[in-house]
């Protein structure tokens, strides 16, 4: 596979350590930068984000943007959108990547103006059955964009769905992630138009395993930390849950009640079938069963 390489001059082991001053002066690199990729995986929070981040932060030819940077959201000034934007430009060409992968769950809902400010971006939804997603999120407890209440998480399931259906972005789900993923991640990869073949697929879900394996080891990955206290907390639930092996965790269903699921499922019966055109939700059928019609 092809990859950018920056000139010896730039890198930097070199005296000349690449920075923007430099990136203004030689055409190569204002080349290179208009040539990068931006991706932004995006989906309801607590449905597969940060797994799905991870493992196109390991592919080879991928900058991934670590934690949340919640670039577009909060109305930011240009300003610092652009200086944001600049220095990741900066940091993949200086690492010789021609991809820059950001994942704010949240930025699923802001599609139209990143795509205004960065009209090559792509976007990569990830969704998960609304009944499980509902689960985890009243397990989390209230944060400062859902409150803890039956009609807050409905909402914003409903709103995450709808954003899916409307920028026909390309989909996967975390069961079917899950289940084969082998196959989710070549498509995945593919449809951003990150070219990539099986054996590179492969070796990225080797090196999660590996990761995964290593994790065992730590004592801080021992024991899953709490998902329902402070935003340090849920940060290193975060960083605990891309080091386990992929998997999905339908335990905080057993949570909801059967009120709860019955509105879930009336309320996001038409943004399912809308969806399913697009993704075959046949595993999503014992919760909505026109899907296996």
């Amino acid at each position: 596979m092809i990859r950018a390489s920056v000139p010896c001059f730039m890198k930097r082991s070199q005296s000349y350590k690449f920075n923007s001053f430099f990136a203004l002066r030689f055409p190569i690199i204002q080349v290179m930068a208009k040539q990068l990729q931006f991706i932004f995986i995006a989906g309801c929070p607590h449905s597969g984000t940060s797994i799905l981040h991870r493992l196109f932060s390991l592919h080879k030819d991928t900058l991934g943007i670590p934690g949340e940077s919640g670039l577009f959201l909060n109305n930011p000034s240009n300003e610092r959108i652009q200086t944001t934007l600049s220095s990741w430009r900066t940091q993949a060409i200086d690492e010789g990547k021609r991809y820059i992968v950001e994942k704010t769950p949240w930025h699923g809902l802001k599609t139209g103006q990143i795509s205004a400010i960065l009209p090559g971006a792509r976007f990569l939804f990830i969704i998960r059955n609304p009944i499980d997603t509902y689960g985890s999120l009243k397990q989390r407890g209230a944060t400062t964009r859902i409150k803890d209440s039956r009609e807050s998480r409905i909402e914003v399931i409903s709103k995450f769905f709808k954003a899916a259906a409307e920028t026909k972005a390309p989909l996967v789900t975390l069961e079917d992630l899950t289940n084969n993923p082998t196959d989710e991640l070549l498509r995945c990869l593919n449809a951003v138009n990150i070219l990539t073949t099986k054996p590179d697929a492969e070796a990225i879900l080797a090196a999660q395993s590996q990761s995964a394996l290593g994790a065992k080891d730590s004592s801080m990955q021992r024991t899953e930390p709490s998902d329902r206290t402070d935003g340090a907390s849920h940060r290193e639930l975060r960083a605990w849950q891309i080091r386990q092996p992929i998997f999905n965790n339908t335990r905080n269903r057993n949570n909801v009640e059967p009120a709860e699921v019955e509105q879930i499922t009336a309320v996001l019966h038409p943004l399912v079938s809308q969806l399913s055109h697009q993704l075959n939700l046949a595993a999503w059928g014992h919760d909505f069963p026109f899907l296996l019609n």
